[in-house]
């Protein structure tokens, strides 16, 4: 009997130990077919570093997903190898807002029962990578372009990287403001990126201007009525977008490092564009819910 006992422990450890073996392997192999899809290379040090982060935010995202009461869900993306810290650090601008006052809180125009207005056909999705705090470049770029699509009907694709090197009145890659931007493209005009291609870095200016203009920018004070005509570039907390997939969001703090454009509305949320390219969020977009949910109705501004 004893011999029993002793040979069942041996073949419960064995399949203990290849158990554990098979989960290693497969959250190797995860993790290499993720390194393959986003292009990711370390050296063999930062290759451990990076696998543990990434293992620790799929715990993280997994177990966010299994709850119910959540509404949103998360996913691995290009951000899966970096911690919160090092994401805030390489996607946000927290000096983003000095300088801005919140505005004091005005009569928002009234909800009209089923409206929706979705205005993502009017500008684009792109990717501002790393290296380059750009958001408001892309913020600028996309308010221009849906305001020149809507209103004279110049369905265009904007240089991001023109604003970077060349608006004297804003820090490249170290962060601005889209209203300043604005204003350089309403001063100057503006060139298409496919003149002016985006290389995430800050160049001196190559191209002054350029033929495509806008009158200027106002003060959004009320989102939903400025959402009726165009898109509208915002500044919201983005602290905790790392990892949204899908669904409403709200899961915002009390910081304004971020400028996306806000593209339209549902009753239910509002629709965000940002400038994490296609592969993030939902096509690149984000479903935030409704009121000044990660401060989007406070800091809003559009191209005239």
């Amino acid at each position: 009997m004893k011999e029993i006992l002793g040979l069942a422990s041996v073949i419960l450890i064995g399949i203990t130990l290849y158990m554990n073996g098979q989960s290693e392997i497969s959250s190797q192999n995860q993790f290499q077919q993720w390194q393959s899809l986003h292009s990711k290379f370390y050296t063999q040090i930062e290759e451990q570093y990076r696998r543990m982060i990434f293992e620790q935010n799929k715990k993280m995202i997994d177990e966010h997903n299994a709850n119910p009461e959540n509404t949103y869900t998360m996913a691995l993306n290009q951000f899966a190898d970096l911690t919160t810290e090092e994401f805030v650090a390489t996607y946000l601008d927290s000096q983003l807002s000095a300088g801005l006052k919140k505005r004091s809180v005005k009569p928002k125009s009234q909800s009209i029962p089923n409206e929706a207005y979705d205005w993502r056909n009017t500008t684009s999705v792109r990717d501002m990578k790393s290296g380059c705090i750009s958001s408001w470049a892309f913020s600028t770029v996309g308010a221009a372009e849906s305001y020149l699509t809507v209103v004279k009907s110049q369905k265009l694709s904007l240089s991001p990287q023109q604003l970077l090197d060349c608006d004297a009145t804003s820090f490249s890659c170290n962060g601005g403001v889209p209203y300043k931007g604005l204003n350089y493209i309403a001063d100057n005009g503006i060139t298409v990126e496919s003149v002016y291609p985006y290389t995430a870095k800050f160049s001196p200016c190559k191209r002054e201007g350029g033929p495509y203009t806008i009158n200027g920018n106002e003060d959004v004070d009320d989102l939903k009525s400025a959402l009726r005509q165009y898109g509208v570039s915002v500044f919201v907390d983005a602290t905790n977008w790392q990892f949204y997939s899908k669904g409403i969001f709200s899961n915002c703090e009390d910081n304004v490092n971020f400028a996306a454009t806000a593209i339209g509305f549902t009753e239910t949320y509002w629709i965000v564009q940002s400038s994490y390219g296609t592969s993030w969020g939902q096509n690149g977009y984000i479903y935030l819910a409704p009121g000044d949910t990660c401060g989007i109705e406070s800091f809003g501004v559009r191209a005239i």
